[in-house]
């Protein structure tokens, strides 16, 4: 059934009052709520209209730009009021390729305070988990729902964005849903695999239409006997919507950590000393989302919605999908975005969603990691998409060595490391495997127990991805490293090629980060790269950019939580760095992906604006769209000329 939703408050910006901005706008600290790009006072006259559904006139309902091509009028239909409110004000420089995207839309509604507080239910009062892990838009998903009193629950759905620093938006509640004690006492625990599921019955079945906006969904059950509560998460796609960016979810990492069972003795997940578990699966909650509230590797909410906040604050035309998504449709499904993008701790992919990776990057389509340890385990995905096998090799330095370890002889590729001799250098499927390293140019090597703590990240040479921002070699960004890292291998059969003209790829590490405090042997991993290392290189970080023979750039800083120097909502200390968002503003603009305005937190030279519009000519002179040409030889010809020589505002 329909999900009740919640009275939108926010209408759509007019056209005039957004063409007669000026493009300038400060980056604004997202580690609190407070204003956003989008709701900054300026000015009496700088407001957002308002729809009132009860007037003859619908002039509001039209496209604001109609000259643009992002016909996504049916989003309109969300934004529509019953009752007028008091004006809200829009702030200045948001452009206009931006503002018919539903991103932009819907961050213009409030969100919802108090949203994250949660009555974990730690005795297991109530626990549940989503029949899907992403769904299309339109299409219905399952809550499946078990607590130890029956009787009535209570479901709240949000939406993660940004929401003027709140964070999220309640899309709809629904109260006074009957849920029973799903069958426990026998939970499902495979004999060989150590595996535990449950095979439960749906509690309440949501259906999404026209209105709902791709994006990360926070499920929030209330068991109203206890008052506690669960969560579980499902990612919404809009496959027909033009984004420039796709942003992946890495849920498959959350279920390799995940060692939810009733039974203690149970608790296995695949990282379990003794015996650990040889698959993941979806039929279980996740621990971290009832009993186990502080798990680091847990939901979404540690590193990924801290990268979605700050996308949806600088209005990026993004897209979001799992892991699932690229291993189902393949490399046609990326390639309709100019970036793919990850970020935090995406661990554990499928070799389908590698090669549907490899693929894209070799048809263009960029790459910007912020993340680490990124694509280190295969797995398999079984093809209900419900459980994967993930074996691991028996190997101190490679999963551990278990009482119950089992040769991969199942599947093909092994689900082992990308690195593994069993898969690197082989070619399946018509994909040659190179590792992560040959995908990202770094791969995993180190990391510290602490997730909170960190090291800084040490820019190690003047690069052009640094202008505007004061960075120079040897600049540090505060406690942005960590808590795994990443390194190069030497070995040049595991290094990705680089576009001819462009520099080696030994010449394109931009991070080089020392740690200085003693690393645990278990986290030496060196001597699984191809190339030999010396045993101290596990405390060496970097994060390399550059150039595939394709054209497509690959951005991979090769630290987890570098993603808090773009917003830092949750973490303590906060650690937000304005250099570092520039930094990524800058890589999205090397990639041909622009926000919904510029930052202007740091002032550069005309030297620096030079550069930059030249780079963006040579991207655009590049493109087969005869239109991107003319554009680009229009924004150098006009850089040229209106340039001055004193420092000037981007």
């Amino acid at each position: 059934m329909p999900l009740p939703t919640e009275q939108n408050f926010v209408d759509y910006a007019t056209a005039e009052s957004l063409k007669s901005k000026s493009p300038e706008l400060e980056f604004n600290d997202t580690n609190s709520e407070g204003s956003s790009s989008l709701t900054t006072i300026f000015s009496e006259r700088d407001y957002l209209e308002f729809d009132d559904t009860n007037s003859e006139s619908s002039s509001s309902l039209t496209t604001i730009f109609s000259e643009r091509d992002y016909e996504d009028l049916y989003y309109f239909k969300d934004i529509s009021t019953e009752r007028k409110i008091k004006r809200i004000k829009v702030g200045d420089g948001v452009r206009k390729h931006v503002v018919n995207h539903p991103i932009f839309l819907e961050n213009l509604k409030r969100g919802t305070k108090n949203w994250i507080k949660t009555n974990y239910a730690t005795s297991l009062e109530i626990a549940a988990f989503m029949s899907a892990e992403s769904i299309n838009k339109g299409e219905s998903i399952d809550i499946i729902a078990s607590v130890l009193t029956p009787g009535d629950i209570k479901v709240e759905v949000y939406r993660l964005g940004y929401y003027g620093g709140i964070g999220a938006r309640l899309i709809g509640t629904v109260d006074n849903i009957a849920a029973i004690n799903q069958p426990v006492s026998d939970e499902k625990v495979d004999d060989k695999t150590k595996l535990v599921r449950y095979d439960w019955a749906k509690t309440y079945t949501i259906t999404t239409d026209d209105t709902w906006v791709t994006g990360c969904y926070m499920v929030k059950l209330t068991d109203k006997g206890t008052s506690k509560q669960c969560l579980a998460f499902f990612i919404l796609r809009d496959d027909n919507l033009k984004s420039d960016i796709i942003y992946k979810f890495g849920f498959a990492t959350h279920l390799a950590y995940n060692s939810f069972a009733y039974d203690k003795a149970n608790r296995k997940s695949t990282y379990s000393s003794g015996e650990r578990a040889l698959q993941i699966t979806h039929d279980s909650p996740w621990e971290g989302n009832c009993y186990n509230p502080k798990m680091v590797n847990s939901n979404p909410l540690r590193w990924e919605a801290n990268t979605i906040r700050w996308l949806e604050k600088n209005c990026y035309r993004v897209s979001y999908c799992s892991g699932q998504d690229i291993d189902k449709k393949g490399s046609a499904f990326v390639k309709k975005y100019r970036v793919f993008m990850n970020s935090g701790h995406d661990e554990y992919w499928s070799f389908k969603e590698y090669k549907a990776i490899k693929e894209a990057v070799e048809a263009g389509v960029h790459i910007l990691s912020l993340s680490a340890n990124t694509c280190y385990w295969n797995i398999k995905w079984h093809d209900d998409y419900r459980t994967a096998d993930l074996y691991k090799l028996n190997d101190p330095m490679a999963g551990g060595v278990v009482s119950n370890y089992v040769e991969d002889t199942v599947n093909f590729p092994p689900t082992y490391r990308f690195r593994d001799p069993d898969l690197l250098g082989k070619t399946f499927d018509g994909c040659k495997v190179t590792g992560e390293c040959g995908l990202f140019g770094v791969g995993y090597i180190g990391d510290i127990g602490n997730a909170f703590g960190g090291y800084d990240l040490t820019v190690k040479k003047d690069h052009n991805v640094f202008r505007g921002t004061g960075l120079t070699a040897g600049s540090k960004l505060t406690q942005l490293l960590g808590y795994e890292w990443d390194h190069i291998d030497p070995d040049p059969r595991a290094q990705p090629l680089t576009k001819s003209g462009t520099p080696k790829f030994l010449d394109c590490i931009i991070f080089e980060s020392a740690i200085p405090n003693p690393i645990p042997a278990t986290s030496n991993v060196s001597q699984s790269f191809v190339g030999t290392l010396p045993m101290n290189a596990v405390q060496t970080s970097h994060g390399v950019y550059f150039t595939a023979p394709s054209g497509a750039r690959v951005f991979a800083v090769g630290s987890i939580q570098s993603v808090w120097g773009l917003d830092s909502w949750n973490v303590l200390p906060a650690r937000e760095s304005k250099a570092y968002q520039r930094v990524i503003y800058n890589v999205l603009e090397d990639m041909g992906v622009w926000g919904g305005y510029q930052p202007v937190s740091v002032r550069v030279t005309q030297s620096d604006v030079l550069k930059s519009g030249w780079n963006h000519l040579v991207y655009l002179s590049n493109s087969v769209n005869t239109s991107s040409k003319a554009f680009g030889y229009r924004l150098l010809n006009y850089l040229i000329r209106h340039i001055q020589p004193q420092k000037v505002r981007i």
